[in-house]
């Protein structure tokens, strides 16, 4: 019952997909280039530019990435407006179909796509670094022996050493937990459009709120920095999400999950 969903979803992958990409590209340029338009790390060209010991955060970025991932994931399936998505999501129910399929079915596609674009976006671009003999990529590896755990590696380490001493199973854990919560949060307010509280419709704008409260400063920052799992701008080299923080982002989308649940139950009793 996975592939009619996965048609409903082929241009929110498509898109998921485009901006994971996207982003390890401009990740690669902005820690490796001279300038934004600078090309030449694809091939052949590097500048040379000291390792700055900032970008090892920006090179780690994956929760974000996969935070955009999800919101792509969340957008209504049809209709610009909220009448419009209102009347489609309506319409869900009237199918022979059980709510828990209407709410997990898209869930998984959304999971996979949050688990796997990041990451092969990165894949993809590593493998067409090595295969050209990129030198920029030495600068990849040299960002990453900035912490003592890689550098202690040695010159040339092997990946899954060097993916240990930096903590990646954790960081890819939280980048999942984001892109859940953003998946849920955005997803979520086409059922809440469906519910005669009006209490719970003003919820909806709560994606808009978070969005708003990462690019402000003083102590909301450090809020937004919560949220997103990064360490800010000064942040310590060797930040990693903790794992209380990756469980209560687990939590909290499997609390919206239940709670639409909950709300496409009531709806679903009211329209029959």
């Amino acid at each position: 019952m996975i592939r009619p969903w996965l048609l409903l979803a082929r241009r929110r992958l498509i898109a998921a997909f485009v901006v994971s990409f996207f982003f390890a590209l401009f990740m690669h340029v902005w820690v490796s280039g001279e300038s934004l338009t600078d090309m030449g790390i694809f091939w052949h060209h590097f500048c040379g530019c000291p390792v700055d010991p900032t970008d090892f955060q920006v090179l780690l970025n994956f929760p974000v990435t996969a935070g955009l991932v999800g919101f792509f994931m969340g957008l209504s399936l049809k209709g610009s407006n909220a009448l419009s998505s209102s009347s489609n999501t309506l319409f869900l129910l009237t199918r022979p179909v059980s709510r828990a399929s209407v709410l997990l079915a898209p869930l998984a596609v959304a999971t996979a796509a949050v688990a796997v674009f990041p990451l092969l976006g990165w894949l993809l671009l590593l493998g067409w670094l090595r295969l050209v003999h990129a030198p920029s990529l030495l600068h990849l590896l040299a960002i990453l022996q900035r912490l003592p755990a890689a550098a202690a590696l040695g010159p040339h380490p092997r990946l899954f050493d060097l993916l240990s001493a930096i903590e990646f199973p954790r960081r890819y854990l939280a980048s999942i937990a984001l892109g859940l919560c953003g998946y849920t949060l955005t997803a979520s307010q086409r059922w809440l459009m469906t519910s005669p509280n009006h209490k719970l419709r003003a919820l909806g704008i709560l994606p808009n709120l978070i969005g708003v409260l990462s690019l402000v400063r003083g102590p909301a920052k450090r809020i937004s920095n919560a949220i997103f799992m990064v360490s800010g701008h000064n942040g310590p080299l060797n930040y990693a999400p903790s794992n209380l923080s990756i469980a209560l982002h687990f939590v909290f989308a499997a609390a919206i999950v239940f709670g639409c649940w909950r709300l496409l139950r009531k709806v679903e009793i009211q329209n029959s």
